[in-house]
């Protein structure tokens, strides 16, 4: 639908697969003594949503945002993953949104911005932590991605310079990855965190999650040159 400068749209999707390959319980990629074809399992995917999006293409300032509702599911009737019943698939991002706008000052100098919002992935982590009769530390993980992680949201900026030259045309970029410096969850993993009680004079460990960034804010200058 068109409406003066600006554009808006809707789609939706249903799309099915087979043969989606994933690790079976208990393995990993790195295992010792096993073939990587008997670490592995097939089972069926599914996918579905629908999306949202206006756009703004006149002007000086221009852009478009978008938003996304879906679903990805994964199943394994043999039982070798999760028992056999349906489960989220890792990039089941329930919503995910989207924020671009470009603003022209003039010939010369231009700005452009990017938003994105989406809640996080699925993993899979312990929910309990147990002691074996061979006297190992064990996990149990009653199911496959029981546990969704942070929302994930990041701004970035840039910003070009650029001269017409008669020989071509010169640009001096500028960019902010992760502006506002969000630290979003790379890696969530299991800890023991030990705590001295100074009255009784115990240490004590208690179990809990921690959260691992990796990529903070980050600055970058590039230049290019056309012609």
């Amino acid at each position: 639908w068109d409406y003066g400068q600006f554009n808006f749209s809707m789609e939706g999707y249903y799309k099915t697969s087979k043969n989606q390959m994933e690790y079976k319980e208990g393995t990993e990629l790195f295992m010792a003594g096993k073939n990587w074809e008997d670490r592995v399992t097939q089972g069926n995917g599914k996918a579905y949503g629908v999306e949202w999006m206006v756009n703004k293409r006149l002007g000086k300032t221009t852009g478009w945002a978008g938003y996304a509702l879906s679903w990805a599911t994964r199943h394994f009737p043999n039982g070798e993953i999760n028992g056999g019943k349906p489960y989220y698939a890792k990039f089941d991002n329930r919503h995910k949104f989207n924020l671009v706008v470009n603003h022209k000052f003039n010939p010369k100098i231009d700005l452009n911005a990017s938003w994105i919002l989406a809640t996080g992935n699925w993993l899979t982590l312990p929910r309990e932590k147990y002691t074996s009769v061979e006297g190992f530390t064990e996990f149990y993980m009653p199911e496959r991605n029981n546990y969704k992680m942070p929302a994930y949201h990041r701004l970035d900026l840039s910003v070009n310079f650029t001269k017409q030259k008669k020989r071509g045309t010169r640009i001096w970029n500028v960019s902010i990855y992760n502006a506002y410096f969000h630290k979003n969850a790379f890696l969530i993993q299991p800890v023991t965190k030990y705590i001295y009680e100074e009255r009784s004079m115990i240490e004590r460990h208690q179990s809990e999650y921690q959260k691992i960034s990796i990529f903070p804010i980050i600055p970058s200058v590039s230049y290019t040159y056309k012609f």
